[in-house]
This record gives C-alpha cells, structure tokens and sequence, in this order.
C-alpha cells in the first residue's frame, strides 16, 4: 500500500510521461547542487570559525553582501545574453574555479589552516565565507529561475516537489556518508569533493537540455505584460519596487532569514565553545547539515505536499512562521544548545521541503523579466540583506545584555507578523492571477 501511495505521489501523478522526465532530471540537478552545498556550509563555518574567529562571525554575514553586489551586477548582465542553460553552466564553472583557489590556499602552510592563529586579516576565511554564501543564493537562485521559466502552474505543483525531493535526498545523503569522516578529516578534502560536484552538475545541465522536448521546455506566459525596461543592473531592483507582489515576495524571503540567522548565530557560538578541535567542529557542523536536510527528506516522503491538495498556496505560505512563532516560545523557556539546535533544524527542514517550493511557486505566473532578473534580486540581495539584518541583531547582544531581552523579543515578534501579513497577500495574488490565467505584472 505504502509503495503505491509513493508511486502515485511522486511518479504516476503527472500529466505525460516527458513531464515527469523532466522534473526527474531536475530534480538530480537540483541533488547534485544542494548536495555541494550541504558539505560546503559545514566547512565554511569551520574554516571561518578557526582562521578568522567566533567574533566576527556576525560580520561575516554583512562581507557577504559587499561581495554579492558586484557579483549581482554581473549576474543580472549575464541573463541578458546567455540562455538560461548555460546560465547555470557558468555559474558553476565560476564556483568551482573559486573553490579550488580557495582550497590550494589553505593548504599553504602559512595562509591556511596549519596556521592556528585567528585573525581578522586572514583573507582566505572571508573569501571562502562569502563564496559559499553567494553560491547559496546565486546558483539556487539560478536554478529556480531556470525551473520556473520552465513549468506550468498545475505541473509544478508535483514538479516542483519532486524537485525538492531531489535536493533534501541530496542534502541528506551527502552529510550522512561523510559525516564519520569529517571528524577524522577535517574540512580539507572536501574541497575536491565539491569541486568534481559542481563539474557533474554542469554535465548533467548540458545533457538536460539536449533530450528534453521542446514541448517541455515552455513556460507559463499566456499574456506578456507590454511594459519593457532596457538590460541593466538596476532592473530587477526597479521590478520590485514598482510591484507590491515583488515587495511581498521580498519581505517574505527577509523575514525569514532574519529571524533564522538570528537563532543560527547563537547556536554556532555556542557549538564553538563546545567544541575546541577542528575536526570536532567540523563534525558537528555536518550533524546540523544532515539533521535539516533529513527532516526535510522525512517529511517529504510522509507526504506532506499533499498539503496542497486540500488547502490554497496562502495556507502554505503562514506555516513556515508559524512554525518558526513556537520555536520562539520555546527557545525563551529553554534557552540551551540542544534546545537551539533541534528547533533549528526542524525549522529549516521544513522550510526546504515545504515553504521552499512553495515560494518558488510564486514566480511562475510571472514573466521571464522577473524569473531572473527580480527573482535575482529578491533571492540574492534580499536574502543576503536578511542575514545582515539577522546579523546586526545578534549584535545588539552586548548592549542588550540578554539575547532574548524584551527588545530582540519584540523585533522578532513584529518581523513574524510582516512575514504573515506578506504571506497572506501574496498567495491570494498568485491565486487570483492562476485562476485568470494572467501574469502578474503590477
């Protein structure tokens, strides 16, 4: 019975037989980036943690927006004049270049990890930090845009979870067979690991869009919006301001990255006072990877997209901050490691399996203008504007005296209901445009 049920969720389900093909061979692209990205974010914060420090970890957060502007200018060029495969072709050329200078670095005697000095001069921390932090947006961001300008309303609503399947399979995956081996390793050798992934995500993107049929390749513009703004930098950024639908979606993707890093910091200066030696450090950084990653695969195959089919995409949308409301109350009754570290992760397991492809959901009655250069926009500036934000308020701590004094209580408080409020505003608009088959262009 219960493989029945999965092969009419996640096979069966779909509207031809090349539908499913290609979210399948999405869905192992997607593996193979969250894969490498779940083994980049564990070795990011080790590297930072024991070249640069525990106290700049909070502006760690605010060097990777300085570094995302310039790569944002030459991202929103690039969809301009390279089609949206190749796209996704070069940025993972860009990142696996980048990851290797990284790595040989680190293996200098001198500038790398054999060097137990913290300091704030280190370049190759922060380089490193920002790099993993930027492909976090920029190639996720890529990737959903490509997806969205790919699919129609009713196919991704499957799709799109078997997309996210695909992805927490791999984030789960990939911590669980190297998690043993971190403690023992260090964070080192990953680095080719991430290296030969990025190498076979790209062949896999090329092999993508040589057998789909053209047929599988339209996305949803029934009716194109008559309004044209010339290629530039600033038109993504001019997208959003001039539509509330775009500045809902931003608020949505702020809010929640405020509040999370918020409750992220503070776990991870915790975990390192907990943990002196490096490989220790790594190791547990690999448990919080697999951990989020797991209870987003669980709930994933318990079915819990089949949300969608009896509620709308607004109901999807207030779980998320719900959820993250009760992780609130709890933290503030026990305020300890292991209390941090389980709402956290539950928290972003459920982001990435539900609210995740949820939101993505959001793009697709929109036009091709918005898939990249907006969503750009929203996802990469926004969310990495999010993390400073976040940032800034784990900073206050000193000058607050408490973390959870009534101040930062409250700033999260009104932050959940933005977040609500965006939600609720958003998922009627996406519903009323579906329901009239019109793109959304004010």
């Amino acid at each position: 019975m219960f493989f029945s049920s999965f092969l009419q969720r996640w096979i069966y389900d779909y509207d031809s037989k090349e539908t499913f093909l290609k979210y399948l061979h999405l869905a192992c692209i997607f593996f193979c980036i969250i894969g490498i990205y779940s083994i980049m974010m564990p070795i990011k914060d080790t590297v930072f943690l024991k070249t640069i420090g525990i106290e700049y970890l909070s502006l760690g957060k605010i060097f990777a927006v300085l570094v995302i502007i310039p790569l944002l200018f030459l991202y929103s060029h690039l969809t301009a004049y390279i089609p949206r495969h190749r796209l996704l072709c070069a940025v993972g050329l860009f990142y696996a270049f980048l990851t290797l200078i990284c790595f040989l670095i680190l293996l200098h005697p001198t500038w790398g990890l054999a060097n137990q000095t913290l300091s704030p001069y280190r370049l190759v921390g922060w380089v490193w930090y920002a790099c993993v932090e930027s492909f976090g947006s920029i190639m996720v961001t890529t990737f959903w845009g490509f997806a969205a300008d790919i699919s129609q309303p009713e196919s991704a609503k499957r799709g799109f979870s078997l997309i996210s399947l695909g992805a927490q399979t791999g984030g789960f995956i990939m911590p669980l067979i190297f998690r043993n081996k971190a403690t023992e390793w260090g964070p080192l050798p990953f680095f080719s690991i991430v290296i030969v992934g990025m190498i076979i995500t790209i062949l896999l993107t090329l092999r993508f869009n040589k057998i789909t049929p053209p047929a599988e390749l339209k996305g949803f513009e029934k009716k194109t919006s008559s309004k044209h703004l010339s290629p530039s930098f600033l038109e993504g950024l001019i997208l959003v301001v001039q539509q509330p639908y775009l500045r809902g979606i931003c608020a949505l993707v702020a809010c929640y990255e405020i509040v999370l890093l918020f409750f992220e910091i503070q776990l991870k200066a915790f975990a390192n006072v907990c943990y002196l030696d490096i490989n220790s450090l790594n190791g547990f950084f690999f448990k919080y990877s697999l951990y989020s990653n797991g209870i987003a695969l669980c709930t994933l195959l318990l079915g819990v997209q089949n949300i969608r089919k009896y509620t709308n995409i607004t109901v999807m949308l207030l779980l998320t901050p719900a959820l993250t409301l009760a992780m609130l109350i709890l933290t503030l009754i026990s305020f300890d490691l292991n209390t941090f570290f389980y709402c956290i992760v539950i928290t972003r397991g459920v982001n990435y399996s539900l609210n995740q492809p949820t939101k993505e959901q959001l793009y697709i009655p929109t036009d091709s203008r918005v898939k990249y250069k907006a969503k750009g926009w929203i996802d990469i500036f926004g969310a990495r504007f999010g993390k400073s934000a976040g940032s800034s308020l784990h900073l206050l701590q000193p000058m607050l005296h408490s973390i959870f004094s009534r101040v930062t209580t409250g700033i999260i408080a009104i932050l959940l209901a933005l977040w609500a409020c965006s939600a609720w505003y958003v998922g009627k608009r996406y519903d009323k445009a579906v329901k009239e088959n019109n793109v959304i262009d004010s």
